[in-house]
């Protein structure tokens, strides 16, 4: 582990004890006739739901089954990742496809498919994986991309698609 990752652990851990022990604080007085160990597992259950919902990831390049698989994706159903230009789909945080092709870096791509980097669910792109890139979706013709980068795929040309999509379509979370 980093040293930047073990520090925000630190400063999460920090921050719920200060909440937790505020909590009790509030509680003594809110019920001030209930017992000790009453007063305790009201605190321990609050402090469990306060730590799960801050579970999410606010790393913008999550890793796949990381944090951003919480057990809430499978309560709360899986959104579509932005549209983005003409017609466009985000596939990462600055990278939009068409058909016709990927933008990269564009100003009005990046304030469109930035948001997602704030959701803590993940979205879901429909579209046969490519295996240049780890975790690599065919955005376009002849065009594999994953959350970081794109590069030219054969695989992915629209013939080959258009004849495998039975086969190859599903559902893949960026």
């Amino acid at each position: 582990m980093s040293f930047p990752v073990v520090f925000m652990q630190n400063i999460v851990v920090y921050s719920v004890l200060s909440i937790s022990k505020l909590a009790f604080i509030s509680l003594k007085s809110i019920l001030p006739d209930t017992n000790e160990s009453m007063r305790q597992s009201t605190l321990f259950i609050l402090s469990l739901a306060i730590i799960q919902l801050s579970y999410a990831c606010y790393i913008t390049n999550c890793p796949i089954g990381g944090k951003r698989s919480l057990f809430a994706s499978s309560i709360l159903h899986d959104h579509q990742c932005p549209r983005c230009g003409a017609n466009g789909q985000c596939y990462g945080s600055s990278i939009c496809c068409t058909s016709s092709g990927c933008r990269i870096g564009h100003r009005s791509d990046i304030r469109q498919c930035s948001i997602e980097d704030h959701s803590v669910i993940p979205c879901t792109i429909k579209s046969a994986s490519c295996s240049v890139l780890p975790n690599g979706q065919c955005a376009a013709n002849g065009v594999c991309c994953n959350t970081e980068s794109c590069q030219m795929d054969e695989t992915c040309s629209m013939s080959s698609n258009q004849n495998d999509d039975s086969l190859q379509e599903q559902s893949h979370v960026l």
